[in-house]
C-alpha cells in the first residue's frame, strides 16, 4: 500500500510539473497547448504502476487547469471554475486508461519496444488513436460551459489532439527507459534520452522564437486596425459636433427661427451625421412668459405640450414655479424623442451646471455621462452646449454674458451610436472598445464599452479628441479571440515538423539502440571467447619473451667468455702485430655483446637503443685504447634512435672500427687531439653516423675500397652490407667517415 501510494504521489508530482511548463504554449482560451507531455506520464505510470493510481492523475490534471480561468465573483461562476477542469480531468484520466488497455491487448504486459511492430503500436495507440478521447471531452465541456465559440472549436481540438499525441509518443518512450524494469533498458537509456532531449529542446526553442516574432506582426496589425479606428473616431467626433456648431452659426446670423426653418436647417446636418440624437434650441424662459410660450407651442400642433421636469417616480410632469426655465423647444428628428420636448433643462443639477458653464465661458461645453430624458434603453448620453446671445451684445464679462444669453442649440448624442457610426468605416471585429471622459470624476469616467470576451493579450492603444472643453479618449485592445483570427499557422507548422522529426528520431533510437543491445550481446560473447584465446597467446608470448631474454643473455655470456680467451691469450704474447690483431678481435667481440646486453637489458627485443649503446661503445674503445690521460677527447653528441637488431650489429661494428682507427693513426706521438662521434636520424627515417678527429688525417691515395688494412675492408663490407652511403672527407687537419643508412 505504501509503495502504492509513492508511486500515485511520484506521478502526480510530474505530471502537475510538466502539465504547467506546457500551459506556456497553450493557445487561447488557455486548455489545448502544442504538446502536452503529461499524457505521455498518464499513460506509462498506469502501464508500470496499474489502474489504480488514475485518482492521482485525476488530481494532478484538475489542479493544473483549475487557475486558468477561475472566476470567483460569484458562487456559479466558482462552480462553474470548479466543475470545468474536474470534467476535462475526467477526459485526459479516460484517455490514459484507454490508451494503456489497447497497449497491452496489442503488446502484452512486457514492453520492451524491440522491434518496429512492438514500437510503432505501442505509439500508434498511445498517441493518435487513445488521444482523441481527451480533445474531445474537453471541447465539449468548453462549449458547454461557454468558453470556446463553435468557430473556434476545430482549430482548438486539432491542436489539443496534436499536443497530447505528441506528448505520449516523446514523453513515454523516454520514461518508460528510465522507470521500467532496467532487463531491456539500461543500455538504451543515454542513447534515446540525449538526441530525444535535444531534438525537443531545439523544436520547442524555434517554434518560442517563430511565435515571438508572429506575436509581434499580430501585435503591429492590431496597432496599425487602432490606429485607423483612433483616426475614424477622433475625425467623426469633431465632425459630428460640428453640426452643433454650425446650428449656432445659423443662430447668430439670423436670429429667432421659427420650428420650420430650424427643421429644414437640421434634417440635413442629421443626414450627413447619423450618429446625432437629436439636435435641440432651448430658448431661455422668464416665468412671466411661461403661459403665453405653451399656449403657442399648442397652436402650433402639440396640444399636450408643456414645459416639464422629471417627477421622482420618473415620469415627465409639469416643471414646478421658477424664475427662468430653458425648456427644449425645437427639436429634430421628433421621432424617438418626443419626451424631450418641453424638459426644463434647469431642473436637473447635471443639466444646469452645463448650460451655466457654456453661458459663462461663452464656449462649447460638454456634460459627462448622463441618462438622456428620451433613452428608453442603458445607453449613456451626453450633452453638446453651445449658448446663443443677443445680436449686437456685449460679452466681455461674465455679467454681460448672462445679461445677453438668448438660449442654446444643443447636441444630443448616445455615446454607443456615435462611437458605432465614427467606428462604422473601419474593420473593428475581434477588438475590444472603452470610451472615457477622463475629465470626470473617476467612476463616472467609462461612457461606454464593447467587450467581446475579454482576457485577450495586454496590449493597447489610445486615442483622445476634445468634446468641448472636455477630453474624450478611446482604448482599443484585443478580444481575446484576436490571436486565434489573425493567427498564422507557421509556428504551428515549425513545432509540428519539429516535434515529429524529435518522434521519428525516438523511433530510429529505439530501434537502433535495440539492434545495438543485441550486436552487443554477440559481441560480449565473442570477446569472452578472444579473451580466453588471447590469454593463451599471452603466455605463449611469455614464454617466447623469456625464452629471448635468456638467449640474448647467454649469447652475451658466450661471447663474454670469447673475449676473455682471446685477451688470455694476448696477454701470452709479447707487443707486436699479433698481440694488436688479437686486441682488435676483443673489441670486435666485445661490440657485439654489448648489443646483446642492451637488448637483454631492454623489454622490447626488436630494437636497440642505440644512443645508449653508441656512448658505452664510445666509452669502452677509448678506455681499451689505453691513451695518456688528457691526450684525446671524446665528444659524443647522438640523439633517440632505435635500431633494428639486423641493423644495429653492422652499425655498431663500424663505430668500433672507425674510433679505433682514429685511435690508432690520427694521432701519434701522443698528439693532442678530439674525436667526435654524431648520431641524428633525418625526417625522411635516415640514420645518420658520423667520426670524425681533428688529427693527422689520412693519406691521399688511400682507397678505402681497396685498402690492405682490416679494419677499413670491415668499414667497407659492413656499409654495403646495411646498403649505406660511406662518404670520407679529408682535411689538412683531420678526417670524417659519414655512412647513412635507412633505419
Amino acid at each position: 500500500m505504501l509503495k502504492t501510494t509513492a508511486h500515485a504521489v511520484g506521478v502526480a508530482l510530474v505530471y502537475y510539473v510538466l502539465g504547467r511548463l506546457a500551459l506556456f504554449l497553450a493557445i487561447p482560451p488557455g486548455y489545448a497547448t502544442a504538446v502536452w507531455p503529461a499524457a505521455g506520464v498518464a499513460l506509462v505510470g498506469i502501464l508500470l504502476f496499474g489502474y489504480r493510481i488514475w485518482p492521482a492523475i485525476l488530481v494532478a490534471h484538475f489542479l493544473v487547469n483549475i487557475f486558468t480561468a477561475f472566476d470567483a465573483s460569484s458562487a456559479q461562476a466558482m462552480l462553474k471554475s470548479v466543475t470545468l477542469p474536474l470534467a476535462i480531468a475526467s477526459g485526459g484520466v479516460l484517455q490514459a486508461v484507454l490508451g494503456a488497455a489497447l497497449i497491452r491487448r496489442a503488446i502484452g504486459a512486457s514492453i520492451a519496444l524491440q522491434d518496429e511492430k512492438e514500437i510503432v503500436g505501442f505509439l500508434a495507440l498511445g498517441g493518435p488513436v487513445s488521444c482523441v478521447v481527451s480533445a474531445t471531452i474537453g471541447h465539449a465541456c468548453l462549449y458547454a460551459w461557454g468558453r470556446i465559440s463553435i468557430s473556434d472549436i476545430p482549430f482548438s481540438w486539432f491542436t489539443w489532439w496534436v499536443g497530447d499525441t505528441i506528448g505520449v509518443m516523446v514523453t513515454a518512450p523516454l520514461l518508460l527507459a528510465w522507470f521500467a524494469p532496467p532487463e531491456r533498458w539500461r543500455g538504451r537509456r543515454a542513447a534515446l534520452t540525449w538526441p530525444t532531449a535535444v531534438a525537443l529542446l531545439l523544436a520547442v526553442v524555434l517554434y518560442v522564437y517563430i511565435s515571438e516574432r508572429e506575436q509581434l506582426r499580430i501585435r503591429a496589425e492590431f496597432e496599425r486596425a487602432s490606429d485607423t479606428l483612433g483616426r475614424d473616431f477622433t475625425t467623426a467626433v469633431r465632425r459630428h459636433l460640428e453640426a452643433v456648431a454650425a446650428l449656432q452659426d445659423l443662430y447668430t446670423s439670423l436670429g429667432p427661427l421659427d420650428r420650420a426653418s430650424f427643421a429644414s436647417f437640421a434634417t440635413p446636418l442629421l443626414s450627413r451625421h447619423p450618429g446625432v440624437q437629436a439636435l435641440e434650441w432651448c430658448p431661455v424662459v422668464p416665468a412671466a412668459q411661461r403661459s403665453r410660450l405653451e399656449q403657442a407651442v399648442r397652436r402650433e400642433g402639440y396640444p399636450a405640450f408643456s414645459i416639464t421636469e422629471r417627477g421622482q417616480d420618473g415620469r415627465m410632469i409639469p416643471a414646478a414655479p421658477r424664475p427662468l426655465y430653458v425648456p427644449v423647444l425645437f427639436m429634430e428628428p421628433y421621432g424617438g424623442n418626443e419626451t424631450a420636448l418641453g424638459f426644463d433643462l434647469t431642473s436637473l443639477p447635471s443639466r444646469r451646471e452645463v448650460i451655466d458653464r457654456a453661458r459663462d465661458s461663452a464656449l462649447p461645453a460638454a456634460s459627462g455621462r448622463l441618462i438622456l430624458i428620451q433613452e428608453r434603453g442603458t445607453q449613456s448620453g451626453v450633452l453638446m452646449v453651445l449658448p446663443v446671445y443677443q445680436r449686437g451684445s456685449s460679452r466681455g464679462t461674465v455679467e454681460q454674458r448672462r445679461s445677453a444669453l438668448r438660449g442654446y442649440v444643443l447636441g444630443v448624442y448616445r455615446v454607443g451610436d456615435l462611437v458605432r457610426t465614427a467606428l462604422s468605416g473601419a474593420d473593428s471585429s475581434h477588438i475590444d472598445w472603452t470610451v472615457t471622459d477622463d475629465t470626470a470624476p473617476e467612476d463616472e469616467r467609462v461612457l461606454y464599452q464593447r467587450l467581446l470576451g475579454g482576457g485577450g493579450l495586454p496590449w493597447s492603444r489610445v486615442a483622445t479628441s476634445a468634446v468641448g472643453d472636455r477630453k474624450w479618449s478611446i482604448r482599443f485592445a484585443p478580444a481575446a479571440d484576436y490571436v486565434i483570427v489573425h493567427r498564422n499557422w507557421q509556428p504551428w507548422t515549425v513545432l509540428a515538423v519539429g516535434l515529429l522529426f524529435a518522434t521519428v528520431l525516438e523511433m530510429m533510437v529505439l530501434l537502433m539502440t535495440e539492434r545495438a543491445a543485441s550486436i552487443q550481446r554477440v559481441v560480449e560473447q565473442r570477446t569472452a571467447e578472444l579473451t580466453r584465446a588471447n590469454a593463451v597467446i599471452r603466455d605463449a608470448l611469455k614464454e617466447k619473451e623469456m625464452l629471448l631474454q635468456e638467449i640474448h643473455h647467454r649469447v652475451k655470456n658466450n661471447l663474454q667468455v670469447i673475449s676473455s680467451l682471446i685477451n688470455l691469450q694476448r696477454r701470452k704474447l709479447g707487443p707486436g702485430s699479433q698481440q694488436d690483431a688479437l686486441q682488435e678481435c676483443q673489441t670486435r667481440v666485445q661490440a657485439i655483446a654489448l648489443i646483446h646486453e642492451k637488448l637483454y637489458q631492454a623489454r622490447d627485443y626488436s630494437r636497440v637503443p642505440f644512443a645508449q649503446y653508441a656512448r658505452s661503445l664510445a666509452n669502452d674503445v677509448f678506455h681499451a685504447a689505453g691513451l695518456s690521460p688528457g691526450t684525446v677527447n671524446l665528444e659524443v653528441e647522438v640523439g633517440d634512435v632505435a635500431l633494428a637488431v639486423d641493423k644495429a650489429i653492422p652499425c655498431g661494428l663500424i663505430l668500433n672500427e672507425l674510433i679505433t682507427n682514429a685511435l690508432k693513426h690520427a694521432f701519434p706521438h701522443e698528439r693532442r687531439g678530439t674525436v667526435r662521434v654524431e648520431l641524428d636520424q633525418t625526417p625522411d627515417r635516415r640514420v645518420r653516423l658520423v667520426v670524425k678527429d681533428d688529427g693527422i688525417g689520412m693519406p691521399g691515395d688511400l682507397d678505402i675500397q681497396h685498402a690492405d688494412t682490416l679494419g677499413m675492408q670491415l668499414v667497407s663490407t659492413l656499409a654495403e652490407q646495411l646498403a649505406a652511403k660511406l662518404q670520407i672527407k679529408r682535411a689538412a687537419a683531420g678526417t670524417s667517415f659519414e655512412v647513412v643508412f635507412q633505419a
